[in-house]
């Protein structure tokens, strides 16, 4: 539009040029011209608006996130000035088809910086209804470049501390299901950061994600060949299996424990300490006969071979996954069952548990050290006592 209305002020300046050098023109022809003349201003005037308008939206899809990357961000100036309501337009702008998919990535883009830099923003973003036309950008004819900035803001609207109010993200589950089918590993990445995010909380959360029906997905996506894949898909599912016993079971029917030992066993360690806590939760928050069914599938040895790591954190988490499976053989042992012997006792011993345990009592770390002595002195495993000191 801008270069038709262009063309059209060239040629009235061309005809009002020639007028005026030639001498035969009657006064009707004057009067013409003259009349013409506001039309000329005006163009001039529309052309400049639009140059104004198209600076500011530069400015906002492009200022904006470069200026919330600030040590000390402007975030009530940026609300005040009423720019996230124009982001929210972006995406959802019809009016000028080619323009749309320019305009709708960059205001996803933006929109996703601001709730990635600060957690501050993403409130006000949804307020303003951001989810829904964001939403409507995640389909199936969609350009990839689309899906990928989309899915990355989806993923950042979902995360914060504290955590965005479940309610106004809940919308975007249908969506995040489709999204974990996809074959790219951007798009799997961030959808499933997302679903991590929305369930980790209280067991309604849990549900919710679970009705939305990715769990098979999940459990299918353990055996991604990316880490990027990997650690929030076990995320995921660790977060589900610190639910009641019927939403773990919605993750180990599916067929969790195989995939979850195995990363145990022989992934890198960063993914071995994904899959501690999705095990170690799995233990805490399942019924006995979930728990049974882990230690069938060889989850012990793996537990007590990262007992020597180096990471503080996991060394703890596997020690409660380890307190946790003898607690329920006990309660079989106390029973008169298994010959009055705790069994999964004696498999960590044949794992070479028992002396990563003990060694643990010289441990710097003083709940390392007093988990230790509680599982030796509880269940009968200790040979000797060591001295801290």
């Amino acid at each position: 539009m801008k270069l038709g209305g262009g063309e059209r002020t060239t040629s009235w300046r061309s005809e009002k040029t020639n007028a005026r050098t030639v001498s035969s023109r009657n006064a009707e022809e004057d009067d013409a011209q003259q009349q013409q003349q506001p039309l000329g201003a005006g163009l001039d005037a529309l052309q400049s608006a639009a140059a104004v308008e198209k600076r500011s939206e530069i400015l906002i899809l492009e200022g904006i996130p470069m200026m919330v990357q600030e040590r000390s961000p402007p975030i009530d100036e940026v609300i005040k000035a009423g720019v996230i309501p124009r982001f929210v337009e972006f995406l959802g702008r019809q009016d000028h088809p080619q323009l749309q998919i320019s305009r709708s990535q960059r205001g996803s883009v933006g929109l996703g910086e601001c709730c990635w830099r600060l957690a501050k923003l993403q409130e006000p973003c949804l307020s303003c209804g951001a989810l829904i036309p964001l939403l409507s950008q995640l389909n199936e004819n969609s350009k990839l470049s689309m899906l990928r900035n989309a899915t990355w803001t989806l993923s950042n609207f979902c995360r914060g501390k504290p955590p965005t109010p479940f309610e106004e993200v809940k919308p975007a589950l249908p969506v995040l299901r489709q999204l974990i089918y996809l074959n790219d590993e951007e798009v799997l990445t961030d959808a499933c950061w997302a679903l991590s995010y929305l369930s980790d909380g209280p067991n309604d959360k849990i549900q919710a994600v679970i009705q939305a029906g990715v769990c098979p997905r999940l459990v299918e996506l353990l055996s991604h060949p990316s880490p990027t894949v990997l650690i929030p898909a076990l995320r995921t599912v660790g977060n589900i299996v610190t639910g009641d016993d019927s939403q773990t079971q919605a993750v180990v029917g599916a067929g969790l424990v195989l995939p979850l030992v195995h990363l145990l066993q022989n992934a890198e360690f960063d993914i071995k300490k994904e899959a501690a806590w999705a095990i170690s939760n799995a233990t805490s928050g399942g019924s006995h006969e979930q728990i049974q069914y882990l230690v069938n599938q060889g989850c012990i040895k793996p537990i007590c071979d990262l007992l020597i790591c180096p990471d503080p954190r996991i060394v703890t988490v596997c020690l409660e996954g380890l307190e946790n499976i003898l607690k329920i053989s006990e309660a079989d042992k106390e029973m008169g069952l298994n010959g009055g012997v705790n069994l999964y006792a004696q498999i960590i011993e044949e794992s070479d548990g028992l002396d990563k345990i003990e060694n643990l009592q010289s441990h710097d770390n003083n709940e390392i050290y007093e988990k230790a002595v509680k599982i030796l002195e509880r269940y009968g495993l200790k040979k000797k006592m060591k001295s801290r000191f």
